[in-house]
């Protein structure tokens, strides 16, 4: 319908901590990592009245926790 709309600044944070155990033994080497993706919640910017926003450029999920566990052998 031709209305324009003003995208709005998009900014997300993410955040991990490892630990990667230094002893002997077998899980020697191991990696421990827990993290959290976009830690605010933030949702992307409205860009049109049909789509929402831009999938090529945001991604629609909120806020999302994981771990990992890597060793070698």
């Amino acid at each position: 319908d031709g209305t324009r709309y003003k995208v709005s600044d998009h900014v997300t944070h993410n955040l991990y901590v490892q630990y990667t155990v230094d002893s002997p033994g077998a899980i020697d080497g191991t990696r421990f990592r827990i993290g959290v993706r976009n830690l605010a919640n933030n949702l992307p910017p409205l860009a049109d009245a049909s789509y929402g926003y831009i999938g090529d450029l945001y991604s629609n999920r909120g806020r999302v926790f994981y771990a990992s566990m890597r060793k070698a052998f």
